[in-house]
């Protein structure tokens, strides 16, 4: 039986950073994702900003700045 520890050991030695890499990878894909949606709301109060009057600039230049 204490072979057979032996071989769980090192397959959980050599699984646990593939789950980890798999990990940090999903991170890294969420939080581009949402940098992706925050640099095409920017983009879009800019254009709303060039064509808006004084009354809506202000609202979008709030907005902008949260």
């Amino acid at each position: 039986m204490n072979q057979l520890d032996e071989i769980a050991h090192v397959v959980q030695l050599s699984v646990a950073p593939v789950f980890l890499l798999t990990g940090v990878a999903t991170l890294l894909n969420v939080l581009s994702g949402r940098l992706a949606r925050i640099v095409d709301r920017a983009r879009v109060l800019k254009d709303r900003l060039d064509r808006a009057d004084d009354t809506h600039a202000n609202a979008i230049v709030n907005e902008s700045h949260i």
